[in-house]
């Protein structure tokens, strides 16, 4: 069926595919996210390791590229798959921006909507296991236990993972255990407006993950030049925003002493640089796609060759 749709409308090329039955010459480009489930395997049921090893190493063989998103990532790819190595390809992808300019009174009626403090840190991560969101709570216990002020930190995502059902659950019991009921506040999944409005008016972002393949959050505060705490993997460090702190994420109390210095003097935010930083960001979301517009042509130019070669044609 797939097969002669695509003949019908005359499309030489399907891309960020699995492992769809395209037909004879038609381009097929894949899209692998990260290799997490090589470097985190304990987060992983034995089926869905099996599954993906499967799937991404029939991916590499029958796609004519691969797509992935890191330097990272392609490191990853070529020790997975050494043998098609050559089909990797890099492809930074640049997060939509939801805001050209913030309102500060629509601030306040989303503040108390959500009954947000006057100062918090933000978390906007999906409640999966690898987004190592008990760091930051284990970072808040440690500033409890030191007398310390105990800033509060919102959380927000999708509330369920899929690998792991009970881990909002184990997230929810370390609050109630540890009594940091007033400083962990989680709204589940709000609108992707209120999520740069939550960014901006924040204390800091915090993304403390074990892996990721490329970050939307630390694109999103890069679009808005927002400081952003980071656990210090490889992929945080190639995405090189201007205004990060690093930390181990196994270190809850290096990352407490990072929210203490922050809470005590959060950076100031320039609303007046927004529109520059805006135009930049735009700038890589064009390179982003000019990149992704290379990589499709000349893998159909690459097929025009191998046609005119073999004496057909697209």
């Amino acid at each position: 069926m797939l097969e002669k749709s695509l003949a019908k409308h005359k499309i030489d090329v399907i891309s960020h595919v699995s492992n769809a039955e395209a037909g004879a010459g038609i381009i097929k480009i894949g899209w692998i996210p990260d290799f997490q489930h090589i470097h985190l395997s304990q987060m992983f049921s034995a089926e869905l390791l099996e599954y993906r090893n499967r799937t991404y190493l029939e991916m590499a063989r029958e796609a004519d590229a691969v797509i992935l998103s890191s330097k990272d990532a392609l490191a990853d790819y070529k020790k997975f798959a050494p043998e098609f190595a050559d089909k990797g390809r890099v492809l930074n992808f640049a997060q939509m921006v939801a805001v050209d300019k913030f309102d500060a009174a629509r601030y306040e009626a989303i503040k108390a909507k959500y009954c947000l403090p006057e100062k918090y840190f933000y978390i906007p991560n999906q409640f999966w296991k690898h987004k190592n969101h008990l760091i930051a709570l284990k970072a808040l216990k440690a500033l409890k236990d030191a007398g310390a002020p105990v800033p509060v930190i919102v959380f927000s995502g999708l509330a369920r993972d899929y690998r792991n059902a009970g881990y909002l659950s184990e997230l929810e019991k370390y609050i109630g255990d540890e009594g940091l009921e007033r400083s962990a506040l989680m709204l589940g999944l709000i609108d992707y407006e209120e999520v740069y409005y939550l960014i901006r008016y924040s204390a800091a972002v915090i993304n403390p993950s074990l892996f990721e393949g490329w970050s939307s959050t630390v694109e999103e505060c890069k679009a808005i030049g927002k400081h952003i705490i980071l656990s210090n993997i490889g992929v945080h460090i190639e995405q090189a925003p201007q205004n990060a702190e690093y930390f181990d994420p196994a270190d809850a109390a290096g990352l407490a002493a990072i929210l203490s210095k922050y809470h005590a003097a959060p950076p100031p935010y320039d609303d007046g640089a927004l529109a520059a930083k805006l135009k930049a960001h735009e700038a890589r979301t064009i390179e982003f796609a000019e990149k992704y517009q290379n990589i499709v042509l000349s893998l159909v130019e690459s097929g025009k060759k191998s046609k005119a070669v073999s004496g057909g044609g697209l």
